[in-house]
């Protein structure tokens, strides 16, 4: 009796490990590409300018594709802390979020495949302006504090798209979660200075596009003398 129990604890065991397994498919690596262990813990700092979002902090963090065919990824952002008046959006894998400020668990959606044996960046920010107007432009105030957000990425068999209602299913892979910090709390930049008289030489969409002409809606626009302004088209 005691050798049944033993084998079947050790069965039960052997199969909350499966169940417990990190699918690799993809992996989240560093600037340098090196691996990022999964459930590790990292601390950002590093400001940097953003032609279009002004100052920002990115994670600097890409996700790998470790095998010889196509797969589609996808990201669940369990965002546990973020300072007042600041918001973050990503795009992991082609995955997007758009701009959040909110505690609480976010979802992206697959609209792209990363390439076998590829990396693709997280191309995200966190993004610092506090009570700026884009239009009217001004000193531009940076929120001081800092965000905590964790990041599992999920792997796809088919591109989905959903909201957080009804998220599509996927197999976990390895998570990472990320600290933002400002630790510049007093930083200032001067303002967008007024764009008349200059000439747009360029039109993109909040989230990066270069647009043929200006579209409905919020556009940024870029100007001859290097300046961009968000401007909106009824």
């Amino acid at each position: 009796m005691k050798k049944i129990f033993t084998l079947c604890a050790a069965v039960l065991m052997s199969g909350a490990a499966a169940m417990a397994q990190v699918d690799n498919t993809f992996s989240i690596v560093d600037a340098e590409g090196n691996v990022i262990e999964d459930g590790a813990t990292i601390t950002v700092t590093e400001i940097e300018d953003d032609m279009f979002f002004g100052p920002v902090i990115h994670s600097g963090l890409s996700v790998r594709n470790n095998t010889s065919e196509d797969a589609y990824c996808r990201a669940d952002i369990n965002i546990t802390q973020i300072s007042e008046g600041t918001s973050y959006q990503t795009c992991i894998g082609g995955a997007c979020i758009p701009a959040v400020s909110t505690v609480g668990l976010h979802y992206s959606e697959a609209s792209q495949a990363i390439p076998a044996n590829e990396v693709m960046a997280f191309a995200d920010e966190w993004m610092l302006i506090k009570d700026y107007n884009p239009i009217t432009g001004g000193t531009v105030e940076l929120a001081p504090g800092s965000m905590t957000a964790t990041f599992t990425l999920k792997k796809l068999t088919t591109p989905e798209k959903f909201d957080d209602e009804t998220h599509a299913p996927g197999i976990t892979g390895p998570s990472v979660t990320i600290r933002f910090v400002n630790e510049n709390t007093t930083q200032g930049i001067d303002g967008v200075s007024d764009a008349e008289g200059k000439q747009p030489v360029a039109y993109y969409s909040l989230d990066g596009r270069r647009l043929p002409v200006a579209q409905k809606g919020l556009n940024i626009v870029k100007y001859s003398d290097g300046s961009t302004r968000k401007v909106v088209v009824k």
